[in-house]
């Protein structure tokens, strides 16, 4: 899905058949992108749009010896967390340097990052690749929001605790972009990459997704695991509270938006 999305090509075209991670056999013959192929924040960058990315990649392992770095693929900076969680502290990479984010959730990096990227150069056009690991395995959140449904289950708790404060702090994006005076020249997109862990896999632990019961899930080719929320803001061009019966999926997306 990610790599559909940053091609604008159906994936199968250069042969990535599957997930990229650590326990990837080196049998299946690849390991990352194919930096050949035609990537949207490269198209951005070479028109003058300043990248970054933020938070997952799944697409190489730019912290090996002799694999494309996150240049290579277009960005000027990037903020890397490795695992899939909403974590508390971590260990991340920015630009290559190791850095720790103690005394904070991983959702809040993700936009003090983005933030701080607008910051450094607001006058010059941006592109934000924000990809947040939450809900992903392993479901964490504070305290405080996990309270917010005490009349629900444990694992309802702490699925809707992690679910709303990921909600809270892209708010905090949504609002900064408000005050800067750029939300009238800013395209913002929201989606997911793949539908809800279905409980039945011994590793859902905490899921508690909703597909809206359509039939299947995460690993699946039915409508619950590849019909994903897809919520656009383009002013000037989507209108508030409407809703679109057009079909299309990720790799629209680069040509769209490079049109």
């Amino acid at each position: 899905s990610r790599m559909g999305l940053m091609t604008g090509r159906i994936q199968n075209r250069y042969g990535m058949r599957m997930l990229i991670n650590d326990s990837l056999d080196p049998a299946v013959g690849y390991h990352h992108l194919p930096v050949g192929e035609p990537t949207l924040a490269r198209i951005l960058r070479d028109v003058g749009y300043r990248t970054v990315h933020i938070g997952k990649w799944h697409m190489s392992f730019p912290h090996r010896p002799g694999e494309p770095g996150m240049s290579d693929y277009g960005f000027d900076h990037h903020l890397l967390m490795s695992g899939a969680a909403n974590y508390f502290g971590g260990t991340w990479t920015r630009d290559g340097v190791r850095i720790t984010t103690e005394g904070r959730w991983s959702a809040e990096v993700y936009v003090d990052e983005a933030i701080r990227f607008i910051e450094a150069d607001p006058n010059r056009p941006f592109f934000i690749n924000l990809w947040s690991f939450c809900p992903h395995q392993e479901i964490m959140c504070s305290p405080e929001h996990a309270a917010q449904y005490a009349d629900r289950s444990k694992n309802e708790q702490t699925y809707y605790g992690a679910v709303t404060q990921m909600d809270e702090q892209y708010g905090r994006l949504l609002r900064y972009l408000d005050e800067r005076g750029l939300a009238d020249r800013t395209i913002v997109i929201f989606s997911s990459d793949n539908g809800p862990e279905p409980p039945v896999h011994p590793w859902s632990g905490l899921a508690r997704g909703s597909t809206g019961g359509l039939r299947g899930g995460k690993h699946s080719l039915y409508d619950g695991g590849i019909r994903e929320p897809g919520i656009v803001r383009w002013p000037g061009v989507t209108r508030p509270g409407t809703v679109s019966a057009e079909i299309c999926w990720t790799p629209d997306v680069l040509a769209t938006l490079a049109e």
